[in-house]
């Protein structure tokens, strides 16, 4: 996340991913540090297909006590071409290494 050129691929590639006819939907994985960046929206929607109406909202307000953090105040991260004008940002939940083995 820290090298721009590197953030602008991960985040074009997430681009795509959103795209009609996209590849599924993943966390990208920092390599430098084994931080797990997942889209907020995306987390969201996918308690929300997998449980009833209300839950989702409350799943998500759950997870910064159980371990995610949101980068910075409203979790939002951008990343811009090297040496273009395109910005794409999006908010994140920042997931621990191994959180998952707590």
């Amino acid at each position: 996340m820290k090298d721009q050129a590197s953030r602008w691929r991960a985040f074009a590639q997430l681009a795509r991913v959103d795209a009609p006819g996209g590849p599924p939907r993943h966390a990208l994985e920092d390599p430098a540090t084994g931080l797990r960046y997942v889209r907020a929206e995306w987390f969201g929607e996918f308690v929300a297909e997998k449980t009833g109406p209300g839950i989702a909202d409350a799943v998500v307000r759950a997870m910064p006590p159980l371990g995610w953090t949101k980068p910075g105040r409203e979790g939002r991260v951008k990343a811009t071409q090297p040496g273009g004008r395109q910005t794409l940002q999006w908010a994140f939940f920042v997931i621990p290494v191994a959180w998952e083995d707590r």
